[in-house]
């Protein structure tokens, strides 16, 4: 229960943003929760997510964009959990999968807003580059994030891939 971080978040509606580096035709999208008495110090496992989606996609076939958004209702918990949500190809038996670990507070989730914000400070690292070749070693900026490269990498994207790791 201890080991990730977890993403401060209210049941209700989210809107939740993939950011494809492949668009593959898509068959459909779908987003599972954990069950309310799952046990956060066990292995993880599809058994303790509950079986029926709260959200459910069907794109026919169609070849998404480099982004794609759901308006999601996540239903009512408390405490930490963990969304799955899985993208299934249309045209071969393959699906992507990416979980968040979220942290269901009592209704105030909403982070204080700092009445007097300061510019940021400009990065020493340049803008992360979908089409340039990365060396372990390498620190790139991404969505306001600095990332190390681990091994050489193309085209993966900080903060979604092993090879990239948080500064």
């Amino acid at each position: 229960s201890t080991r990730w971080s977890k993403v401060p978040l209210s049941s209700g509606t989210q809107t939740f943003t993939w950011h494809l580096t492949a668009r593959h035709a898509t068959a459909k999208w779908h987003y599972y929760v954990t069950k309310p008495n799952w046990n956060p110090n066990e292995p993880l496992t599809r058994d303790q997510f509950e079986l029926i989606p709260f959200y459910e996609q069907y794109d026919g076939g169609a070849r998404p964009g480099e982004k794609v958004t759901h308006e999601v209702t996540i239903p009512e918990r408390t405490g930490y959990h963990v969304i799955l949500g899985v993208w299934d190809v249309a045209d071969t038996a393959n699906a992507f999968y990416n979980v968040i670990d979220v942290e269901f507070g009592n209704g105030n989730d909403t982070p204080p807003v700092d009445p007097s914000p300061q510019p940021p400070e400009p990065s020493p690292y340049p803008i992360w580059d979908a089409t340039t070749v990365y060396l372990g070693g390498d620190r790139v900026l991404y969505d306001g994030r600095a990332y190390e490269a681990r091994w050489w990498t193309l085209g993966e994207v900080p903060g979604s891939a092993d090879v990239w790791r948080p500064l």
